[in-house]
Parts: C-alpha cells; sequence; structure tokens
C-alpha cells in the first residue's frame, strides 16, 4: 500500500506543495521552483528538505515527486531542474542539522536522480518528476529530497 508524504505550505502566490510519492504525510514544504526561490545574488540553484526517518516504518520504493501548485496563479523560473532523493546522516534538529555552505555534505551515497524537467511561464496545475526510483531504508537515516 502506497501511503504519500503531502507537503503543505502557503509561501506565495507561486508556492506549490510537494508529494514525494509513496511516503507518509503530512509535513511542510517550499517550492523551490519560484517564489522566495528567486531571492538572493545570484538566486538560489538548490533546495533540499530534510524528512524524519521516524515517519516511516518500513523501507518504501519512492517512484518519485510531485508538486501541487498553491494558487491559481503563478510562474516557474525558468531553467532545467533536477530531482534527487537520498539517505542522509543529517539530523532534522539538533547540532547535526542541514548543512547550508556545503550542500554535497548532506546528501547520502545512494543519491538518485528521480527525474528532470525544463520549465518556463505559467506554473501547471501538477508538476510530477519521474523516470528514476529510489528505495528507502528508514533505519539508514533520514530522506533528503534534492
Amino acid at each position: 500500500m502506497l501511503r504519500r508524504l503531502v507537503a503543505l505550505t502557503l509561501v506565495t502566490a507561486t508556492a506549490l506543495h510537494a508529494q514525494i510519492i509513496g511516503g507518509p504525510g503530512p509535513t511542510s514544504n517550499f517550492m523551490p521552483f519560484g517564489g522566495f526561490s528567486n531571492v538572493g545574488t545570484p538566486p538560489a540553484t538548490i533546495y533540499q528538505q530534510l524528512f524524519s526517518a521516524e515517519s516511516w516504518s518500513a523501507p518504501v520504493t519512492f517512484t518519485g515527486v510531485r508538486f501541487f501548485r498553491a494558487s491559481n496563479a503563478g510562474a516557474y523560473r525558468s531553467g532545467t531542474y533536477s530531482v534527487f532523493l537520498s539517505t542522509s546522516s543529517r539530523t532534522v534538529q539538533g547540532s547535526n542539522t542541514l548543512s547550508i555552505t556545503d550542500f554535497d555534505s548532506n546528501r547520502g551515497a545512494d543519491n538518485t536522480l528521480i527525474g528532470t524537467l525544463t520549465l518556463g511561464g505559467n506554473a501547471e496545475a501538477t508538476l510530477t518528476f519521474t523516470g528514476g526510483s529510489f528505495s528507502y531504508n528508514p533505519s539508514m537515516g533520514n530522506l533528503l529530497l534534492d
């Protein structure tokens, strides 16, 4: 039986909700294809989110990551985006949380490409990255969405 991780956050008019296909829910997320990810000089090019291994009671295979538009309007930041999943030794809270300067150190050795899309223009109601699959064992660490 597939369980789903549904991430709900209303950040801006261009924000999306995210769902890791095969995971539990709910938790919060931020849409990495527009909105606040355009802040900074240069704008952010890497987005990572860590999900606690405690959310899963057994190993699971993910077959994609799906994003949902949070409002009736919004546009993508034009570009080519790749979504990866991996097991991470980083912790959700405490002294070993995600590094914001060394993104590679957050990724596990099992870093797996889930899908790549080229985006631009108006955001669709649903955006799904598929093509690869990732076998996740929560006893090995937390899940990183990259």
